[in-house]
């Protein structure tokens, strides 16, 4: 609830967790210095609420404590955590904010007015990016474990600083898909996290681990697969994170720089994407829409017959021939052919339309396709090859 008037009045942000699981989430936190506490056994989910209590032994101090961080949990939540809007996503407005209550300096303090968290841009949209992919990617209201770790840095002395609690987030992305996603030992038989992969590896001990990051260049063909044999499937985490760094290569590389098209810098930058520009206007106003959850495969799968000239099955069931969409979209064109597809989002000037739903990964297919006129299996290794590469690289 917040005031703006001298009344209540319903927020207009849908929460991104229940109160059950957010217990749990502090639940947690509190427990972290207790000596025999294992955090990889303990269940983030709202069904084991009781028993998690009931194992907890509140006693009248633990009592105190646990109540004492809910109330600055609960704050945090509020402030340095994202919040969707319940407005409808548009191409023009990210629906996502990271936003203060500041009161006004008036007489009437009652009065008061949402501000962003930071007052420099690039930070605030770094960090509203960076927390809204982890969102979208885990979007069940249980086991939400990066919402742990982000609290816990919180409450356990992690600075404030907008540039450091960004670097801590990203560092949290960097580590689930180096340390989990590309570790086979971590992934199941359709290569979901098992049960307690990211505390392993997030947390040592009680702890946030220092180690050192592995990252095994090797392993995302390994475990993915390159269209040269059966895929296991691709997270949707990875392609979250592939959005991300898409677009903080971007960030590094072009924005405030007011290019025009066809300088070189533009002319290097969609190189290294494999296409050519399509304008920059997808990533300025790029934001990860709750309603991408389909993945299409752009080659379409009634088209995969193994017939000469046809794809199949293994050559388009990979990270590059898939398409992150609406699921709207998906069960009205997914046995579209490329080209028909990109026909259809094409506006009336032959641009490819910017529409919410669609991912940077998924704009620069549809470029591939519409400078090549096809989308073969040499395009779809070649657009994989490009996106492994982003998803390796080290962007500053």
């Amino acid at each position: 609830m917040r005031r703006d008037d001298g009344a209540e009045k319903k927020d207009s942000f849908q929460p991104i967790i229940d109160f059950p699981n957010f217990l749990l989430i502090v639940l947690k936190i509190t427990r972290m210095d207790e000596k025999w506490f294992s955090p990889t056994a303990f269940n983030l989910d709202d069904k084991e609420l009781l028993n998690e209590f009931y194992i907890a032994g509140m006693g009248a101090d633990k009592v105190r404590k646990f109540a004492y961080n809910l109330l600055k949990a609960r704050y945090l939540l509020d402030n340095y955590v994202v919040h969707h809007s319940k407005e409808e996503d548009t191409i023009d407005s990210n629906p996502w904010k990271l936003q203060v209550w500041c009161k006004s300096r008036d007489e009437d303090t009652r009065k008061g007015q949402l501000k962003n968290l930071a007052s420099n841009k690039p930070w605030q949209d770094r960090l509203t990016h960076l927390l809204s992919m982890f969102e979208v990617s885990f979007t069940a209201r249980q086991r939400k474990n990066y919402l742990f770790y982000c609290l816990f840095y919180l409450l356990n002395g992690g600075s404030k600083d907008i540039s450091a609690y960004a670097d801590f987030v990203e560092e949290l992305a960097d580590r689930y898909f180096n340390m989990v996603y590309l570790d086979g030992s971590k992934l199941n038989a359709i290569n979901t996290p098992m049960p307690g992969s990211f505390d392993e590896v997030i947390l040592e001990g009680k702890r946030f681990s220092t180690s050192e990051m592995k990252r095994r260049e090797t392993a995302f063909i390994d475990i993915y697969g390159d269209g040269t044999q059966k895929s296991r499937g691709v997270p949707l985490f990875v392609f979250n994170y592939l959005d991300y760094k898409l677009w903080k290569l971007y960030d590094a590389e072009l924005r405030g720089e007011k290019l025009k098209e066809g300088s070189r810098e533009r002319k290097e930058f969609f190189a290294k994407l494999g296409c050519s520009d399509f304008g920059l206007k997808i990533f300025d106003q790029f934001y990860f829409s709750r309603t991408r959850r389909s993945l299409e495969h752009y080659y379409p799968q009634a088209a995969a017959t193994g017939e000469q000239g046809a794809l199949d099955q293994d050559q388009i069931n990979c990270l590059g021939n898939y398409a992150m969409i609406g699921s709207e979209a998906n069960s009205s064109g997914s046995n579209w052919s490329p080209k028909a597809k990109l026909d259809f989002y094409l506006d009336s000037f032959g641009k490819i339309s910017r529409i919410s739903v669609a991912s940077i990964k998924f704009m620069i297919m549809m470029q591939v396709c519409r400078d090549k006129g096809s989308w073969s299996f040499e395009e779809i290794k070649d657009h994989q090859a490009r996106m492994v590469s982003v998803l390796m690289s080290d962007v500053e």
